[in-house]
C-alpha cells in the first residue's frame, strides 16, 4: 500500500464517535462504513466510526472527545495506516535520555541531537518527543514528553501516550538511578506494542569480542583481546604485543583508554586526565603506578593495538555508522576518519573528522593497500549483521575500525548509542541529516511490523469473586523463599489467617509487576495443590507494604513503584508509609504533650560540635542512620576519661567493640562507619539490664475489622550481654510480658496490672501522635523501655513489624490476631472507601 499522510484537525465542542478522512484515504485503508474501529495513537486507542469528507484536503477530522482521549495535538501531520488492532496514527517515537538533558530542555537550551532528530521528524512525519526516568506515569499510561519547535526555537512539554517505538539515547546516569533505569526499560520491553530501535542497551567490549571470536569469517577481524584481572596481565600484553590499549568494559569517548607502546626509551603512556596526555616512561614501575591510578576498581580489558594508517603523519582511525532503511536492510550511512593529533593514538578527543573517500585520495598513491570506501562498508555490514545474530534485533550500530599499515580491517569496538557526526564540510544548519532521518524511517517501518512475537501472558485465574485484592509487597529473596516451598513464618501465618480472611492474597516483588499490562505476577497459596504458585493479578486494592527491597539498588526501585501505584485512584493501603525517617519522627511527635516526656534528647548530626554538646549532657550516645531499620548502623559511644572513646556496633549479628583515642579519631571511625548518610545522635537511656543484658519491649499496635485501635502484645526483649540492642536478629530471648516481671523483677499481679495500665496508655498516645502526623496506620511497631526508676521511654516506631518476637513468645491466639488483624482492617477500609492517606 502506497504511504498516506495525514493531517490532524480537532473539531472542538463535539462529542462523538465519527471520525472522518478522505474519501480515497478511507477506500486506500479499506474501511468499511458502519464498522466500528479502534484509532490508536501511540499506546492510546478509542472505538470510532470511520466516514468520508470531500473538501480536497489532507485532514483526518477528530471529534474533541476522542481527540482528548488520544491525547491528539492538533494540526501535526503523521503517517496513517492499517493494523491488525485497527487504524494507527504515528507513528509516536519517544526518545529516552538522562535527566541532565532534561533539565537543559526546561531552561530553552537544545543540543545537537535534539535539533537534528526533531528536524528529520517533521520530515519523516513523525511526532518525537524527548522524555526521561522522572516523566512517567505508568497507571495512567501516558509520559511528560519535551517537543522542540524550530520555528520558535523553545521547548514545550505535554502529556503524550506512551510510544510506538523507542530510541534509547539514555547514558551516563548516576549510580543510583541505573537501577529504575533497568527497570523502566524492562517495563518498556514487556510491551507487545513497544518497539525499540535497538533491542540492546549497551554491548560490553569484552561480552562482543567473546562472542564474535565463535564466527569464523569476524574472528580474523579481531585484535586479540583479554580480560584483566592484574597489572601482570598488562605487562605481559606489551611484552607479547609492544603496542595495547587498555579500555573500560562499558565506557565511551575515550575518557577511559590508555595506550601503551614499548620503545627503546621506554614506553610511551597516552591516556585522558582533564585533556589528553602523553607520556614517556623509562621504568616499567611507574607506567604500573600510571595503570592503577587511571584504572582504579573498574573492570578494563587489554586490546593488541593496531599500528593504524597514518595521514599527513598522523594516526587516523574510522567511525562507520550502519543503520537501518525503512525497509529493516542494514546500510551504511556515512564512513568518517577520526584523524588523532600528532604523535597521538587516540582519535577520539579531538574532533578532525573527514570522509573516507577524501582520506582515501590522498594517502592511496602512497599506500595503496588502503581499503576502499566500498571495501570498508561491506565489510562493517557483515560485522553488524554479525553482531544482530548475538544480541538481537538492532536499528543502528555505530563501529570503530582500524585500518593497519596492510590495509587489513580490524573492528575496535561497537556502539549502541553512536555519536552522531555532523556531515565534513556541512554549511546548512536547518539540513535533515541522514543519520537522523534513517532512525525515522527504520521507526516506521518497525511501528508497521505485527507483533505476534510477544505474548502478553494468559491470567488463568480463578478468583474470589467480589472479594477485594491484597498486593503485599516482599523483597525478591522472601518471594523466592514462598516458591521454594520454605516460607518465613510471617508469610504462612498470612496465609493461614487469610482462610479465614477470605481475600486474594498475593504476594510480590520488584521483578513481578508489568505497569503497561496492569498486571502483577503474584505469588499466592494453591489450597488444591498445596503450594506456592505464581500467576496474573490485577492491581492491588489495598497495598500492604513488607518493605519491598533489601539492597540499596533495589530500594530505588521499590520506592519508584511505590510512586506508581500512589496514582491509582481507588487504591487504599494498610499503613500511609512504609518506614520512618528517625528525625522526622521525632521533630513531629516532639510537638506532642502527650509524649514528649517519653522522648530521648535527640540530635541531628551536622558537625562535629553537634556530638561534643551532646557529650556535655551524658557519657554515653547511640548514633543511628535516619533511615535504618532492623538495628542496621547503630552505633553505641561510651565516653570513659581522659579522651577516650569506647565504640560498639554489630556487623552483621556479630558484636564489634574498639577503644579510640581523641575525639578527632573518633570522628573517623564515625564517618567510616556511617558515610555520608544522615544520622541522630541521641542519649542513652538507662534500660533496665539483667546480668548486663539491656532490656526493653516491641509493643504491636493494629487495627481491626471495624477499624478499631488494639494492643496486641508488648513482649519483653532481653538482650545479648554487652550488645548495644536487642533485636531478635541479634540473639535476643524474648519473654511475655507479665512472665518477665514476675520472674527478674519480682512484682506482684497487682505490681504488673498497674504497669501495664501505664504502659498501655503510653502505647495508645504514642499511637494516636504517629497517626495526626502521617495518616492512619493499620498496624505500628513500637519500641519502648522502662528504666529503674519505671520511666516509660520511646525508642522508634516500624511501620512494618515484623512479629518475630509476638510470634515467639505468645501463645497461638495471639499470634494469629496479629496476622488476622492486617487483613481484617484491608477488608474494612476498602468497604469503608479511607483514602490511602488518611
Amino acid at each position: 500500500m502506497r504511504k498516506i499522510l495525514i493531517e490532524v484537525k480537532q473539531i472542538k465542542h463535539e462529542i462523538s464517535t465519527e471520525v472522518s478522512i478522505p474519501e480515497d484515504y478511507f477506500y486506500g485503508l479499506g474501511l468499511r462504513k458502519d464498522t466500528y474501529y479502534k484509532i490508536y495513537f501511540g499506546q492510546r486507542s478509542a472505538q470510532v466510526y470511520f466516514k468520508t469528507h470531500n473538501d480536497g484536503s489532507e485532514n483526518i477530522y477528530v471529534p474533541q472527545n476522542t481527540f482528548e482521549a488520544l491525547l491528539l495535538f492538533d494540526d501535526i501531520r503523521l503517517n496513517i495506516w492499517k493494523s491488525e488492532e485497527g487504524i494507527r496514527l504515528g507513528p509516536l517515537v519517544g526518545v529516552f535520555t538522562n535527566t541532565s538533558f532534561i533539565k537543559k530542555f526546561e531552561k530553552g537550551e537544545t543540543t545537537y541531537l535534539s535539533e537534528n532528530h526533531t528536524r528529520a521528524s517533521r520530515k519523516a512525519c513523525c511526532l518525537t518527543y524527548f522524555f526521561s526516568i522522572n516523566d512517567i506515569d505508568w497507571i495512567n499510561k501516558k509520559i511528560l514528553g519535551y517537543v522542540l519547535d524550530l520555528d520558535r526555537h523553545s521547548w514545550t512539554s505535554s502529556w503524550y501516550p506512551m510510544p510506538d517505538v523507542i530510541y534509547d539515547r539514555a547514558t551516563a546516569f548516576s549510580k543510583k538511578q541505573k537501577p529504575l533505569v533497568r527497570f523502566i526499560r524492562q517495563q518498556f520491553r514487556q510491551h507487545p506494542s513497544i518497539h525499540f530501535i535497538n533491542q540492546v542497551d549497551t554491548i560490553g567490549k569484552w561480552d562482543l569480542y567473546k562472542e564474535l571470536s565463535n564466527d569464523t569469517h569476524i574472528k580474523r577481524h579481531l585484535p586479540h583481546t583479554v580480560i584483566s584481572r592484574s597489572i601482570k596481565d598488562i605487562k605481559q600484553m606489551v611484552s607479547n604485543h609492544s603496542f595495547v590499549f587498555i579500555k573500560s568494559n562499558y565506557g565511551s569517548g575515550s575518557r577511559e583508554v590508555m595506550s601503551i607502546e614499548k620503545i627503546k626509551a621506554g614506553y610511551i603512556v597516552n591516556y585522558y586526565e582533564r585533556g589528553l596526555k602523553r607520556e614517556v616512561i623509562n621504568q616499567w614501575s611507574k607506567v604500573d603506578e600510571l595503570i592503577k591510578t587511571f584504572m582504579g576498581n573498574k573492570q578494563f580489558l587489554i586490546q593488541e593495538g593496531v599500528k593504524s594508517l597514518g595521514y599527513k603523519g598522523k594516526t587516523f582511525d574510522t567511525r562507520v555508522l550502519v543503520q537501518k532503511d525503512h525497509w529493516g536492510n542494514w546500510q551504511v550511512t556515512y564512513n568518517y576518519v577520526r584523524v588523532a593529533s600528532e604523535n597521538y593514538s587516540i582519535t577520539t578527543i579531538d574532533r578532525d573528522v573527514h570522509d573516507y573517500q577524501d582520506i582515501y585520495a590522498a594517502v592511496h598513491e602512497e599506500n595503496p593497500l588502503i581499503p576502499t570506501d566500498k571495501e570498508v562498508r561491506d565489510i562493517a555490514i557483515k560485522i553488524v549483521k554479525a553482531i544482530e545474530e548475538k544480541y538481537g534485533s538492532l536499528g543502528e550500530i555505530g563501529l570503530d575500525i582500524a585500518i593497519d599499515q596492510l590495509g587489513y580491517i580490524y573492528l575496535l569496538e561497537a556502539n549502541s548509542k553512536p555519536e552522531k557526526f555532523s556531515s565534513p564540510g556541512q554549511t546548512k544548519s536547518d539540513e535533515v541529516l541522514p543519520q537522523y532521518l534513517y532512525i525515522l524511517e527504520y521507526a516506521k517501518f518497525i511501528a508497521k511490523q505485527e507483533c505476534s512475537h510477544k505474548v502478553v501472558p494468559n491470567d488463568n485465574n480463578n478468583f474470589s469473586k467480589n472479594n477485594l485484592f491484597l498486593g503485599t509487597f516482599i523483597s525478591i529473596g522472601n518471594l523466592k523463599r514462598l516458591l521454594d516451598q520454605e516460607p518465613k513464618f510471617r508469610h504462612l501465618e498470612l496465609m493461614k489467617a487469610n482462610q479465614e480472611a477470605n481475600t486474594n492474597l498475593y504476594f510480590f516483588s520488584i521483578r513481578d509487576i508489568h505497569f503497561l499490562n496492569q498486571k502483577i505476577n503474584g505469588t499466592y497459596f494453591n489450597q488444591e495443590t498445596g503450594l506456592w504458585e505464581q500467576k496474573n493479578f490485577p492491581f492491588p486494592d489495598v497495598f500492604y507494604d513488607r518493605g519491598g527491597a533489601v539492597l540499596e539498588h533495589q530500594k530505588v526501585v521499590s520506592d519508584y513503584i511505590r510512586e506508581q501505584l500512589e496514582l491509582l485512584p481507588s487504591l487504599k493501603k494498610v499503613n500511609p508509609v512504609y518506614t520512618f525517617d528517625k528525625w522526622d519522627l521525632y521533630r513531629k511527635l516532639y510537638q506532642y504533650d502527650e509524649v514528649r516526656q517519653y522522648l530521648p534528647l535527640t540530635k541531628l548530626y551536622k558537625k562535629t560540635s553537634d556530638l561534643k554538646d551532646m557529650f556535655h549532657e551524658t557519657n554515653t550516645l547511640y548514633l543511628k542512620k535516619c533511615d535504618g531499620n532492623n538495628g542496621e548502623t547503630i552505633i553505641k559511644v561510651v565516653y570513659d576519661q581522659d579522651d577516650q572513646y569506647t565504640i560498639s556496633y554489630l556487623k552483621g549479628s556479630q558484636l564489634t567493640q574498639k577503644t579510640v583515642h581523641l575525639f578527632e579519631n573518633l570522628i573517623k571511625e564515625i564517618r567510616f562507619l556511617l558515610c555520608k548518610n544522615d544520622v541522630i545522635i541521641q542519649s542513652a537511656i538507662n534500660v533496665l539490664e539483667i546480668n548486663n543484658c539491656n532490656v526493653d519491649m516491641r509493643a504491636t499496635l493494629q487495627r481491626n475489622g471495624h477499624g478499631e485501635l488494639e494492643i496486641v502484645a508488648y513482649p519483653v526483649r532481653k538482650g545479648v550481654p554487652n550488645y548495644p540492642i536487642t533485636s531478635t536478629r541479634t540473639g535476643a530471648t524474648v519473654y511475655r510480658f507479665d512472665d518477665f516481671f514476675t520472674k527478674y523483677m519480682s512484682y506482684s499481679s497487682k505490681d504488673i496490672e498497674h504497669l501495664k495500665q501505664k504502659v498501655e496508655t503510653f502505647l495508645i498516645n504514642c499511637y494516636h501522635c504517629v497517626e495526626e502526623s502521617y495518616g492512619q496506620f493499620g498496624e505500628l511497631g513500637i519500641d519502648f523501655a522502662i528504666d529503674r526508676y519505671e520511666n516509660l521511654w520511646f525508642i522508634e516506631c516500624n511501620a512494618k513489624p515484623g512479629n518475630d518476637s509476638l510470634y515467639m513468645s505468645y501463645d497461638e491466639s495471639t499470634i494469629k490476631k496479629g496476622f488476622t488483624n492486617p487483613l481484617e482492617y484491608a477488608k474494612f477500609i476498602h468497604s469503608k472507601g479511607i483514602n490511602k492517606n488518611e
